[in-house]
């Protein structure tokens, strides 16, 4: 593991996040329970392929109202 000492949500941190998959969005991975993956799981790792192809974020991230800050 590396260690990143930026603050969160400033550029910097959006851009080390950039093509990772986080926490915070993990839940829709585990949320079948041995099933196929639903539309939020493959929403989001389309998300990610998106950015790991084109190296920036892509137009269609979305946040979760948990982990949104005001």
């Amino acid at each position: 593991m590396r260690w990143h000492d930026v603050e969160q949500n400033t550029e910097a941190w959006n851009e080390l996040r950039i093509g990772k998959v986080t926490a915070s969005q993990f839940g829709c991975f585990m949320a079948n329970m041995g099933k196929a993956f639903g539309k939020p799981a493959k929403r989001y790792a389309l998300q990610i392929a998106v950015e790991i192809i084109k190296g920036k974020r892509s137009e269609f991230s979305f946040t979760r109202a948990h982990t949104a800050w005001s």
